[in-house]
């Protein structure tokens, strides 16, 4: 759980990077921001927790498609309670940190029982 925990909180400064970039530089939507950050972030984890989380010897075959299954699945989660926090005028940086909170717990359950299983 520890490596689990220190390579998604990886995933989650590159998440949080893209976000802010999309804002701050680029001017779109705190939302649309969010998702290209969890889409970054997905990409990231995927290739640390197969290899230094889990160990994985699952075969890319098989891994791949359920990680990116979960990850969009995580994808939508972020979105629909980024969303949601949004709409009670939150400030999007605060919304994202208490967003990450309920989809990491999602990520590591599906990896663990999903994604990784051997």
């Amino acid at each position: 759980m520890l490596t689990f925990g220190l390579i998604s909180g990886v995933g989650t400064a590159l998440h949080f990077a893209v976000l802010l970039a999309s804002v701050e530089v680029l001017a779109l939507t705190p939302l649309t921001g969010s998702v290209l950050g969890a889409i970054c972030g997905m990409l990231f984890n995927y290739v640390a927790h197969y290899h230094l989380t889990f160990g994985s010897t699952a075969p890319h075959r098989r891994s791949l498609p359920l990680f990116v299954s979960g990850g969009i699945a995580s994808i939508v989660l972020n979105a629909l309670v980024m969303a949601a926090l949004l709409t009670t005028g939150m400030n999007y940086v605060l919304a994202q940190v208490l967003t990450t909170v309920v989809v990491f717990a999602f990520n590591f359950l599906y990896a663990k029982h999903v994604a990784f299983r051997t």
